[in-house]
């Protein structure tokens, strides 16, 4: 999981060919709204749990923030959360899926949550607004980043937090041997629901071609952050209390500034 600080922001214009990849989300996540808070712990053998938890722990480093944004909120995981974790804050999810905010909106309503709203808008398309503190799940591998770094870095406050968090193709022969098998067997389970057949067919392909976290260092360099450090985080390994393969790679980095002395510390999962 990456995650970076930034208290001074360029203000830049992004130029260049924007290549989205809105139609193969809309395709592959497609009538999976209803199941998708289910799979998605039962497919990372809820590790999902774990990561979401390290975001808000991370995000206790924005203190007292006025206005959050969550972009590709999904069913509002994340959203709600935040909305949780922060009362007094307003909390604004963004998604490209209409399917998925209508759950988002039946969250909300269920928890009984006033201080957050959503919005049916793609993360390249979020460019209004200001903020204290930007989160994003699952999102870098399918879009523009440093189109999205570029809208980040002008709707963010000087000293706010960015974090943004999402899967990466392992390195090791060893857990690319375990990896390869574990998609094997995932995608036997995802055909079987027509829902989600697309998604077995295209995500390990997805998660293989990205390179979201140079791309991510690069935008946010270009716009403005200097100094930053990554470290993956490989939890392809054996949890003590409780054994199993966890099948995914995630990286941690944590960049801000103390009385503007730049201070870097690399933040495990």
């Amino acid at each position: 999981m990456e995650t970076y600080k930034c208290h001074k922001w360029k203000r830049t214009t992004v130029t260049g060919k924007t290549e989205n990849n809105h139609e193969l989300v809309r395709k592959i996540f497609a009538h999976t709204g209803k199941s998708y808070d289910l799979v998605v712990k039962a497919t990372t053998f809820w590790q999902d749990n774990r990561w979401k938890r390290r975001i808000l722990e991370i995000a206790d480093l924005c203190r007292n923030p006025r206005r959050v944004l969550d972009l590709a909120c999904g069913t509002g995981i994340v959203t709600v959360a935040l909305a949780r974790k922060f009362p007094h804050s307003t909390v604004v999810g963004m998604d490209l899926q209409e399917e998925y905010l209508a759950y988002a909106k039946e969250k909300k309503a269920e928890c009984g949550i006033e201080n957050v709203e959503f919005y049916e808008r793609s993360a390249e398309d979020a460019k209004e607004g200001v903020y204290d503190l930007i989160t994003a799940s699952y999102l870098p591998k399918y879009v523009d980043l440093n189109l999205v770094i570029g809208n980040c870095s002008k709707m963010m406050k000087p000293g706010g937090l960015l974090i943004f968090h999402d899967f990466t193709h392992p390195k090791s022969m060893v857990f690319k041997l375990i990896y390869h098998f574990y998609w094997l067997f995932l995608r036997a389970v995802l055909w079987l629901s027509a829902s989600w057949k697309e998604m077995g067919k295209e995500l390990k392909g997805i998660i293989a071609k990205t390179e979201w976290v140079d791309e991510i260092q690069n935008a946010l360099k270009t716009h403005g952050s200097h100094c930053i450090r990554k470290k993956t985080v490989n939890t392809m390994e054996t949890n003590r209390k409780r054994p199993g393969v966890l099948p995914t790679s995630v990286n941690v980095v944590k960049s801000y500034t103390t009385q503007d002395v730049p201070v870097h510390k690399l933040l495990p999962l």
